[in-house]
């Protein structure tokens, strides 16, 4: 019910996207025994497994290949306010389907795995140095992957 009512509320879409990549943590060991079993020359990846595929790339030194369906990673856009109400939450709007308040809120996803894994746990069980602490307003992934 939330995700249907999530289609037109930001909030829900921005938690939901958040949420997205985290959800897949749990897999990792999966991959990983794969990717160790398997030794490719190369891993293909997708936008749910950004984080788990570049732990593997690094640890096992694969080269990796990501393929995106939603390069922008944003929020569905609205259309122009009609109601007196839409104009009155228009800027409150504008922040939530930033990609700033997207990338921090992703990253405090990241961090706080609500009863789940957290990245620096994954990066930390491969023996790789955890994230730089902060938050950012950007998404460090994405800047390492187009460097």
């Amino acid at each position: 019910a939330a995700l249907r009512l999530g289609q037109d509320m930001d909030l829900i879409q921005a938690v939901v996207m958040a949420k997205s990549e985290n959800t897949f943590f749990p897999s990792e060991p999966c991959f990983f025994h794969w990717a160790v079993e398997e030794k490719p020359d190369y891993i293909v990846f997708g936008f749910t497994v950004t984080h788990m595929a570049m732990v593997i790339s690094e640890a096992l030194q694969i080269p990796i290949v990501g393929f995106f369906l939603q390069p922008s990673r944003g929020l569905e856009l609205r259309p122009p306010p009609k109601t007196m109400w839409q104009h009155l939450f228009q800027p409150m709007q504008q922040l939530i389907s930033s990609s700033q308040f997207n990338a921090v809120l992703k990253q405090c996803v990241e961090m706080l795995p609500d009863g789940g894994i957290s990245l620096n746990y994954l990066r930390s069980s491969r023996g790789l140095q955890p994230l730089p602490a902060g938050v950012m307003d950007h998404q460090m992934q994405y800047a390492e992957l187009t460097a």
